[in-house]
Protein backbone atom coordinates (compact mmCIF):
# COMPACT_ATOMS: atom_id res chain seq x y z
CA UNK A 1 0.00 0.00 0.00
CA UNK A 2 1.18 3.58 -0.62
CA UNK A 3 -0.01 6.84 0.71
CA UNK A 4 -1.14 9.89 -0.98
CA UNK A 5 -2.51 13.57 -0.53
CA UNK A 6 -4.77 15.97 -1.94
CA UNK A 7 -3.77 19.60 -1.40
CA UNK A 8 -6.38 20.40 1.91
CA UNK A 9 -7.20 16.78 2.78
CA UNK A 10 -6.17 14.52 5.38
CA UNK A 11 -3.65 11.71 4.82
CA UNK A 12 -5.69 8.72 3.58
CA UNK A 13 -3.70 5.02 2.98
CA UNK A 14 -4.52 4.16 -0.84
CA UNK A 15 -4.71 0.43 -2.06
CA UNK A 16 -3.08 -0.31 -5.51
CA UNK A 17 -5.30 -2.21 -7.76
CA UNK A 18 -5.24 -5.64 -7.37
CA UNK A 19 -3.85 -5.90 -3.61
CA UNK A 20 -5.86 -7.15 -0.95
CA UNK A 21 -6.46 -5.01 2.37
CA UNK A 22 -6.08 -7.67 4.74
CA UNK A 23 -1.51 -8.24 5.04
CA UNK A 24 -0.82 -5.47 3.80
CA UNK A 25 3.15 -5.24 3.16
CA UNK A 26 5.29 -8.17 3.53
CA UNK A 27 3.36 -11.36 4.43
CA UNK A 28 4.79 -13.13 7.90
CA UNK A 29 6.00 -16.62 7.78
CA UNK A 30 4.66 -16.71 11.82
CA UNK A 31 8.16 -17.17 13.08
CA UNK A 32 10.04 -14.45 14.91
CA UNK A 33 12.72 -12.34 12.93
CA UNK A 34 16.39 -11.84 14.49
CA UNK A 35 16.91 -9.81 11.93
CA UNK A 36 14.89 -6.58 13.05
CA UNK A 37 17.46 -6.12 15.86
CA UNK A 38 20.11 -6.86 13.93
CA UNK A 39 21.26 -10.32 14.61
CA UNK A 40 21.70 -13.13 12.58
CA UNK A 41 21.17 -16.55 13.00
CA UNK A 42 24.29 -18.76 14.31
CA UNK A 43 25.66 -21.01 12.27
CA UNK A 44 26.55 -24.70 13.86
CA UNK A 45 30.49 -25.26 14.07
CA UNK A 46 31.32 -27.99 12.54
CA UNK A 47 28.29 -29.71 11.16
CA UNK A 48 27.12 -30.11 7.73
CA UNK A 49 23.85 -28.10 6.73
CA UNK A 50 22.15 -27.25 4.02
CA UNK A 51 21.95 -24.64 1.51
CA UNK A 52 18.75 -23.49 -0.51
CA UNK A 53 18.71 -26.43 -2.99
CA UNK A 54 19.19 -28.64 -0.51
CA UNK A 55 22.98 -29.26 -1.34
CA UNK A 56 25.24 -30.07 2.02
CA UNK A 57 27.51 -28.06 2.90
CA UNK A 58 30.68 -29.16 4.37
CA UNK A 59 33.18 -26.75 6.76
CA UNK A 60 36.44 -26.86 5.13
CA UNK A 61 37.80 -28.32 8.07
CA UNK A 62 36.51 -31.42 7.52
CA UNK A 63 36.62 -31.83 3.89
CA UNK A 64 39.54 -34.51 3.34
CA UNK A 65 42.79 -33.13 2.21
CA UNK A 66 44.95 -35.19 -0.94
CA UNK A 67 48.31 -35.66 0.38
CA UNK A 68 50.70 -37.95 -1.20
CA UNK A 69 52.83 -38.50 1.38
CA UNK A 70 50.09 -40.40 2.66
CA UNK A 71 48.24 -42.07 -0.13
CA UNK A 72 51.01 -44.39 -1.58
CA UNK A 73 48.97 -45.32 -5.15
CA UNK A 74 49.08 -41.15 -5.48
CA UNK A 75 52.54 -40.48 -4.70
CA UNK A 76 53.78 -43.54 -7.09
CA UNK A 77 51.75 -42.25 -10.04
CA UNK A 78 53.52 -38.88 -9.02
CA UNK A 79 56.88 -40.49 -9.24
CA UNK A 80 56.31 -41.84 -12.48
CA UNK A 81 54.98 -38.51 -13.94
CA UNK A 82 58.20 -36.93 -12.87
CA UNK A 83 60.12 -39.53 -14.29
CA UNK A 84 58.70 -39.21 -17.69
CA UNK A 85 58.92 -35.61 -17.51
CA UNK A 86 62.44 -35.88 -16.28
CA UNK A 87 63.37 -38.84 -19.24
CA UNK A 88 61.89 -36.04 -21.83
CA UNK A 89 64.35 -33.36 -20.61
CA UNK A 90 67.42 -35.96 -20.96
CA UNK A 91 66.56 -36.90 -24.12
CA UNK A 92 66.22 -33.15 -25.37
CA UNK A 93 69.68 -32.52 -24.06
CA UNK A 94 70.94 -35.88 -25.55
CA UNK A 95 69.89 -34.48 -29.18
CA UNK A 96 71.52 -31.24 -28.00
CA UNK A 97 68.59 -29.18 -28.32
CA UNK A 98 67.42 -26.93 -25.46
CA UNK A 99 65.66 -28.33 -22.60
CA UNK A 100 64.53 -25.14 -21.11
CA UNK A 101 64.25 -21.86 -22.57
CA UNK A 102 64.36 -18.34 -21.44
CA UNK A 103 61.03 -16.36 -23.43
CA UNK A 104 60.47 -12.93 -23.31
CA UNK A 105 57.08 -11.31 -23.77
CA UNK A 106 55.40 -14.87 -22.83
CA UNK A 107 52.18 -15.58 -19.97
CA UNK A 108 53.44 -17.39 -17.33
CA UNK A 109 51.13 -20.40 -16.04
CA UNK A 110 50.35 -19.61 -12.59
CA UNK A 111 49.79 -15.75 -12.71
CA UNK A 112 48.41 -15.99 -16.51
CA UNK A 113 49.72 -12.46 -17.42
CA UNK A 114 52.19 -11.69 -19.48
CA UNK A 115 55.71 -11.17 -17.92
CA UNK A 116 59.04 -9.95 -19.45
CA UNK A 117 61.27 -12.89 -18.89
CA UNK A 118 59.76 -16.76 -18.46
CA UNK A 119 61.22 -19.85 -18.32
CA UNK A 120 59.67 -22.60 -20.40
CA UNK A 121 60.28 -25.63 -19.02
CA UNK A 122 61.35 -29.03 -21.48
CA UNK A 123 57.44 -29.75 -22.60
CA UNK A 124 57.35 -26.23 -24.50
CA UNK A 125 54.11 -25.78 -23.56
CA UNK A 126 54.20 -24.40 -19.88
CA UNK A 127 56.66 -21.48 -18.29
CA UNK A 128 57.15 -19.46 -15.42
CA UNK A 129 57.55 -16.15 -14.63
CA UNK A 130 60.96 -15.13 -12.39
CA UNK A 131 59.29 -14.59 -8.80
CA UNK A 132 57.53 -18.25 -9.31
CA UNK A 133 60.13 -19.88 -10.12
CA UNK A 134 61.90 -18.19 -6.88
CA UNK A 135 58.67 -19.13 -4.62
CA UNK A 136 57.31 -22.61 -6.13
CA UNK A 137 60.89 -24.35 -7.66
CA UNK A 138 63.60 -22.48 -5.13
CA UNK A 139 65.84 -21.10 -8.49
CA UNK A 140 65.62 -18.41 -10.21
CA UNK A 141 64.57 -17.93 -13.89
CA UNK A 142 67.80 -16.65 -14.81
CA UNK A 143 69.55 -19.78 -13.14
CA UNK A 144 69.82 -21.13 -16.61
CA UNK A 145 72.29 -20.30 -18.97
CA UNK A 146 71.68 -21.17 -22.48
CA UNK A 147 75.44 -22.13 -23.31
CA UNK A 148 75.84 -24.62 -20.40
CA UNK A 149 72.84 -26.99 -21.52
CA UNK A 150 73.46 -29.94 -19.54
CA UNK A 151 73.03 -27.69 -16.02
CA UNK A 152 69.85 -27.45 -15.35
CA UNK A 153 67.98 -25.53 -12.44
CA UNK A 154 65.01 -27.66 -13.02
CA UNK A 155 65.05 -31.18 -15.12
CA UNK A 156 60.80 -31.86 -15.69
CA UNK A 157 57.92 -29.59 -16.07
CA UNK A 158 56.63 -29.12 -12.64
CA UNK A 159 52.75 -28.70 -14.47
CA UNK A 160 52.44 -31.72 -16.89
CA UNK A 161 54.09 -33.99 -13.67
CA UNK A 162 51.11 -33.40 -12.22
CA UNK A 163 48.48 -34.23 -14.77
Amino acid sequence: SYSGTVAGAPRVALRRPGSSSAGAGRKSSGGTSRKSDGQSRPKPAGQIRRDKKLTPIVPPDQVPKANPRDDPYCAEVLRRCVKISKGHARELVERGDEALGLVLNENCHICRSRKETVLMFPCGRHGYCENHCRTRLSCAATDYNPEERTKLPVDHCPVCSLT
